[in-house]
């Protein structure tokens, strides 16, 4: 696939798949499956951020930066978003969104849902219209519970998580800017549900690229 799009009236080639949603919601577990999905392809979005790189960090995912070199960053307007967490901060580059939406593989990125409208009016903005495919997951409250108490979260920081979270899926429909809603609620196999309807979605989308159909 190149990085040149032919679209009909009304189609959407998704380019950018978004989640969005409360922590034990299973992103990363998504995620996850979709970036092992051979077909289509899947890749992480770079995100630039001021902390240091962990050893679990896949490599790919993030660009690292000083804290003077991301402050030159946000002087140029070189952010479409910039969030703190953790005492650091993360931001998404008018460079890096460009190379997702010219880009072969579907780059696939974790947001907040305060995000998703800035991303999506900057990509609109751009020319480059209905390419990017929001989707907020939701799951009842007890698995969330589960979720978090079985990858070893303290009770604190589930508290913690839960407070910050609470306006999440409120904040997600006063905000109209997702496109799908999905409910992550399969314990036996964690996000493999939710991974095919999205996958199922990418590639009817696709039958938009060139006029070739899926």
């Amino acid at each position: 696939m190149g990085s040149s799009l032919i679209r009909e009236e009304g189609a959407m080639v998704i380019r950018i798949v978004v989640l969005s949603g409360r922590s034990g919601v299973g992103k990363t577990t998504i995620m996850r499956r979709l970036l092992e999905h051979p077909e289509p392809k899947f890749r992480p979005f770079l995100s630039t951020t001021t902390r240091l790189q962990r050893p679990t960090d896949a490599g790919d995912d993030y660009e690292y930066c000083t804290n003077p070199a991301f402050d030159e960053f946000d002087e140029q307007g070189e952010f479409v978003w910039v969030k703190s967490f953790g005492g650091y901060r993360y931001g998404g580059r008018r460079r890096n969104i460009n190379a997702c939406l010219r880009g072969s593989a579907v780059s696939v990125m974790a947001l907040t849902p305060d995000i998703v409208p800035r991303l999506k009016g900057y990509v609109r903005e751009s020319g480059i219209h209905d390419s990017v495919w929001s989707v907020y997951l939701t799951a009842p409250d007890d698995v969330l519970l589960r979720r978090m108490e079985k990858r070893g979260d303290s009770a604190a920081e589930i508290r913690d998580r839960f407070d910050a979270c609470r306006a999440w899926d409120a904040d997600a429909r006063r905000l109209e800017c997702f496109d799908e809603c999905l409910v992550n609620d399969d314990e036996e196999v964690p996000g493999a549900a939710v991974s095919a309807a999205i996958i199922r979605r990418v590639l009817e989308s696709y039958r938009y690229l060139w006029g070739v159909r899926a």
